[in-house]
């Protein structure tokens, strides 16, 4: 079985955060976006093409400056899954000395191309990109071969590099530009004595003349920089020991010109207590304390003169170091004696300037080496506001500000400050933020000239935001992203992401990219006032339900407000981090909008900046009520005429009906009037069921609520029980009871339209009127019961049906002590439960690390990005998206058609599928002395363990079933389209 990662976000940036969520300046990654020189496949370098590279977890994105289209990934792997799954620490552009092997690597993509006439690279020269990983191991793409790579996919490493004489792995790289054009420096993170320690080393790559595996590399050790003095190593015959009060989040380097007109590099490591200068020349070491006592250092940058040095602060506070740089060089080359020599922090010249009040992210200067232009200095942070400062003016205030350019914080900043550049382009930068967005801006007029979203699924706050007190509901974690197919672009679907609150995203994991977006809930981004607060509160899309064909839309979006006079009341968290609360009630509203697909905005929806063609036809404020509101379930019938929403609290359910009748005809196109929902009726939970509801569904990924595929019948779940109603009169036709609390319940056209059921720890697929009106072909898995004895536990995560192949998909977490989880997603045979076999008698699964938010169905989608034999589509708690691919599963026998389903085909039964019809059903007993006996036998069973726990169950009694094998004239009154069709066909065969 196969998994193929098809994206990622930027940030390592768990679903499940407490806390900080990943301030950049605390990060130990250094992913910072970076922009290639022009690479031609010729030697006219004025031909050539700019690329943008982004690295991610676990690869490196490949995307065009020009238009910011995608071009290809440079993984670390041949096998894009997660076996020896490796994360990605850092990487940098390195200029080379072209080998002989580099030119033999350009041929052989050369002949393979489509353009066969393409002039070949005869330059001396070549660029590089150097990663390196979590396992140690330095790997290498040559950046020459991206324009023969357009049709490729994924691009592997050309070699692999060991540092020899080191342990641990590279978590910063610099290159030194016009210094020496092979030269790097690095940090490499190790622990000693059970800390974290980091070695500042310097290294030689090598031209590449031949193709080699691992080539073990000299590393020049210099400095180790310890946080415990007792750490320290006291026998001087190794690399210097520096004493630093945190480790280095920052290196960077640049190149001087000494006296005698040759070029000497100067290396800088910044923590947040300071930063520590190394002189390639002498080998001296400065170190630096911070300027601002009361706040620590979260940003820096080096200016293109290469003596002045910008650090920007946690108060948001920025100070300029003037000549700083210079001073230091003169320090290590005076020597003890020099009577003039005084260290650099004693006569230290600095300029504040202050416009943020959050913390500096990332700064940046724009200007370019030897230019005659003053460079200017760009700022950003949590407010998402890029400030440009000019400093040689003299002035305390920014002289442009571009505000709102992301819903989050502005994490990195690339500028294109190569020598080559064109000059059209040479002022251009790229802006990375926290909601995962990219955008290339024109900084001669401050334009956008284009912006990329990606995959929106980490939090776009420092900060976990202001959230609601929910029973059962843990404040400190974010809700698990939704994931759909959607039936009409035949792409995923994802909305509650934190990335993105308030949107509906259409994702290409083809190109890692959002096509399109819906803007349900408007979210008007403010950041936080004080360094302290927490994160304001935004909108959370709760539900979201599609009709088969995804003409239409439902959704349930909440906000939390401070209007007390809007919504239901209800108690918040504390709004400062160090629990000082600002405020503890707040107004919950709860709002439900219906959409149709849009033929009119259909037409502008290619256009760039335009949303996804639906239109907001009704919405209504606090449809169950203003006190107790609350939204727990959603369905929507598959022809998109009727919808089902319960609340709780409110102790009704609603049912919502579309006027527009063409809809109900799959074959006919929805016509250019505007439909329009209402309310039909508003039905009380039965006494008896009111009370089984256990828990909060709204953001668990609950599903409590199913339409039958002819839309007929309406499921709903209450605890442990699934009520079956005729929504076209409020009739209940039946109730069943499972084996636990329910956490969602859906209908299955295949076997005999059943009902899958899942539980917290298990899954059960029951007939809707027992198994003596539709057979006796049920059954239930129920996980074994956690034993203290073993250190391993399971859980029950998701459970998803693959209609097309009558199989279901079952992922389990599996965890260990002081082990990372990992989930095993199984297919299942509907008909029987049991696991499906590969063609050597293994059974089909996949494993992969970590827990999953989302599992889809993809097994029936024929598009570019889904693979052929690719079945399901996971997004996993590390916000990963994987395709889970079956290359050597037996053939399942013929799949069912793909066609809409008509109305009244769930009511239809197959004879032969059939195990025991009405027409064998028992002789009917009293049905007062049935139903008692019926109850008392599921007291006694809930008493007594259940021996079956992990294994299989077939007989009706395990599964609970208040109706078991119950004839249809013990049922409830029945009346609908369900049972007329169902009597029909039973009057025509007696006849």
């Amino acid at each position: 079985m196969k998994i193929v990662k098809v994206a990622s976000t930027f940030l390592d940036s768990p679903r499940t955060n407490a806390g900080h969520n990943h301030n950049v300046y605390e990060s130990s990654l250094d992913r910072k976006p970076m922009i290639t020189p022009p690479i031609s496949a010729s030697a006219n370098l004025d031909c050539g093409e700019q690329y943008l590279l982004v690295p991610n977890k676990g690869d490196i994105s490949v995307l065009s400056l020009e238009h910011g289209q995608h071009i290809c990934r440079l993984s670390p792997l041949e096998n894009d899954g997660q076996e020896d799954e490796l994360t990605l620490q850092t990487a940098v552009i390195v200029k080379l000395k072209r080998g002989n092997a580099s030119n033999q690597e350009i041929r052989g993509h050369d002949k393979n191309s489509e353009d066969a006439e393409m002039e070949i690279d005869t330059l001396d020269f070549e660029y590089v990109v150097l990663g390196g990983f979590s396992d140690g191991i330095l790997r290498e793409w040559c950046l020459s071969t991206i324009p023969f790579e357009k049709k490729t996919s994924l691009v592997t490493p050309r070699r692999t590099f060991k540092l020899g004489g080191t342990n641990g792995y590279v978590s910063h790289f610099t290159c030194p530009l016009g210094y020496r054009t092979d030269l790097l420096y690095a940090l490499i993170a190790f622990k000693r004595g059970g800390s974290k320690t980091t070695m500042l080393v310097s290294f030689t790559l090598p031209k590449c003349d031949e193709f080699g595996n691992e080539i073990i590399l000299d590393a020049k050790k210099y400095i180790v920089l310890s946080t415990k003095k007792n750490q320290l190593d006291q026998k001087g015959d190794g690399p210097k020991e520096v004493l630093t009060k945190a480790l280095p989040f920052c290196l960077l380097s640049h190149t001087i010109e000494t006296e005698n007109g040759q070029n000497d590099c100067l290396v800088v490591a910044f923590h947040k207590k300071g930063f520590i200068v190394f002189h390639e020349g002498t080998s001296g070491v400065v170190s630096i304390p911070r300027t601002q006592t009361d706040s620590d250092i979260c940003a820096a940058a080096i200016s293109p003169n290469g003596e002045d040095i910008a650090l920007g602060y946690e108060n948001g506070k920025i100070d300029v170091l003037t000549s700083v740089l210079t001073q230091s060089v003169d320090y290590t080359r005076s020597s003890n004696e020099h009577a003039n020599r005084h260290h650099p922090r004693d006569k230290l010249v600095s300029r504040t300037i202050h416009w943020h009040s959050l913390p500096i992210k990332v700064l940046t200067y724009l200007g370019m080496k030897g230019s005659s232009a003053s460079p200017s200095l760009l700022s950003a942070g949590e407010e998402a506001v890029l400030v440009t400062w000019s400093i040689d003016r003299g002035l305390n205030r920014p002289v442009h500000t571009f505000p709102r350019l992301a819903k989050g914080c502005i994490s990195h900043i690339a500028t294109n400050c190569h020598p080559d550049a064109p000059l059209k382009t040479c002022m251009d930068i790229v802006v990375k933020s926290m909601d995962e967005k990219i955008q290339l801006i024109q900084t001669h007029n401050h334009s956008i000239r284009w912006k990329l979203q990606g995959l929106a699924c980490s939090l776009n706050e420092c900060v976990l935001p202001v959230q609601a007190k929910i029973s059962g509901h843990n404040d400190e974690s974010l809700p698990p992203a939704i994931l759909l197919v959607d039936p009409k672009s035949k792409v995923p679907i994802l909305t509650r992401m934190s990335g993105a609150p308030g949107f509906v995203h259409w994702f290409d994991p083809t190109s890692s990219q959002v096509i399109g977006e819906l803007e349900v809930a408007p979210y008007n981004r403010i950041s936080r006032k004080e360094v302290h607060h927490k994160s304001y509160p935004r909108p959370t899309i709760t539900h979201i339900a599609l009709s088969n064909l995804g003409n239409d839309i439902i959704t349930i979006d909440t906000t939390l407000s401070e209007n007390t006079g809007v919504g239901n009341m209800c108690t918040v968290d504390s709004f400062t981090s160090d629990g000082n609360d600002l405020s503890d009630q707040m107004s919950f509203a709860t709002n439900i909008k219906f959409w149709a697909w849009s033929k009119d905005l259909e037409v502008n929806a290619n256009e760039s900046g335009k949303g996804m063609p639906y239109e907001l036809i009704a919405a209504m404020p606090a449809p169950h009520g203003l006190t107790k509101g609350s939204i727990d379930a959603l369905g929507l019938s598959p022809d998109g005429s009727r919808a089902c929403t319960v609340s709780f609290a409110e102790g009704y359910f609603h049912i919502w009906a579309k006027s527009r009748a063409s809809t109900l005809d799959k074959n006919v196109t929805p016509s250019s009037s505007t439909p329009s929902w209402k309310r039909l009726c508003k039905i009380g939970i039965p006494s008896g069921y009111s009370r089984s509801y256990v828990g909060d569904t709204s953001l668990n990924g609950s599903n409590l609520v199913a339409f039958s595929p002819d839309g007929s019948v309406l499921a709903i779940a209450f605890g442990r029980f699934i009520t079956l109603w005729d929504h076209t009169n409020a009739t209940m036709l039946n109730s069943l009871h499972a084996p636990e609390s329910i956490r969602s319940i859906s209908f299955v056209r295949s076997p005999l339209d059943m009902i899958l059921v899942v539980g917290t720890t298990s899954v059960s697929l029951l007939p809707p009127f027992g198994n003596g009106y539709l057979g006796n072909s049920s059954w239930t898995y129920r996980l074994p019961e956690h034993d203290e004895t073993f250190e391993e536990t399971m859980k029950l995560s998701l459970v998803t049906p693959l209609t097309s192949r009558k199989e279901l998909a079952v992922a389990i977490t599996f965890m260990k002590k002081e082990t990372s989880p990992f989930t095993k997603v199984v297919l299942v045979d509907l008909f029987t439960g049991e696991a499906k076999r590969k063609r050597d008698g293994t059974p089909v699964s996949w494993q992969i690390n970590g827990s999953l938010q989302s599992l889809a169905d993809i097994s029936q989608i024929k598009s570019t990005w889904s693979l052929e034999d690719a079945l399901l589509i996971a997004l996993t708690n590390e916000n990963e998206m994987f395709l889970l691919r079956d290359g050597d599963a037996k053939p399942n026998g013929e799949k069912l058609d793909n066609a809409p389903t008509t109305r009244g085909c769930f009511a239809r039964v197959e004879y032969t599928a059939t195990k025991a019809l009405t027409s064998t059903a028992p002789i009917l007993e009293n049905p007062t002395v049935k139903r008692a006996r019926m109850h008392e036998k599921l007291e006694m069973t809930d008493m007594v363990p259940n021996p079956m726990a992990g294994a299989l169950l077939f007989d009706s009694s395990a599964l609970g079933s208040e109706s078991g094998s119950v004839p249809t004239s013990q049922l409830p009154a029945l009346s609908g389209s369900f049972v007329r069709s169902f009597i029909s066909r039973k009057m025509n065969k007696t006849s």
